[in-house]
């Protein structure tokens, strides 16, 4: 029976075992490398949302107009929708004083965006509400509708 195949010798073998301990041990250590960058990565990414969330909480406060011209250190973000140093709240007056009908807040919204008017987040609509409407020039006459305040409705 010397004829049969049995395998690598036993140096071949022992040698293939050191081998695969030790590129077990590498993949094993840059595993747990990986995942403490992950870790740290995703705590810096909880950071910059938080951040941004608590940033529009504050736009939408105090009616700050992120379409004015300013500043973008990377260049990037949505084009100025307020190029000539209009407010949203200047449009949406100036839409009104131009029908001198009050409107829904959406239709106003949609108007104005066929217009040029560029409003982020999640709901464009909403956003543009939040920068106009304490505005001491406007009243609400109904659920979601503005009027100037000197119209009568």
């Amino acid at each position: 029976m010397s004829d049969v195949y049995q395998g690598p010798g036993p140096q071949l073998g022992k040698q293939f075992q050191e081998q695969a301990v030790l590129e077990l041990s590498r993949f094993e250590e840059e595993l747990r490398r990986l995942d403490e960058e992950l870790a740290s990565l995703q705590r810096k990414r909880n950071e910059v949302a938080q951040t941004v969330t608590h940033l529009q909480g504050l736009q939408a406060k105090f009616d700050l107009d992120p379409e004015a011209e300013v500043a973008r250190p990377s260049g990037r973000g949505a084009p100025s929708g307020t190029s000539d140093g209009a407010t949203s709240a200047d449009r949406v007056v100036a839409y009104l004083e131009e029908t001198g009908e009050p409107a829904h807040y959406r239709h106003i919204y949609a108007e104005l965006a066929k217009r040029g008017l560029v409003v982020g987040g999640k709901d464009p609509a909403n956003t543009l509400l939040a920068r106009f409407f304490n505005d001491p020039r406007l009243k609400r006459v109904g659920r979601g509708t503005y009027a100037l305040k000197g119209e009568s409705t």
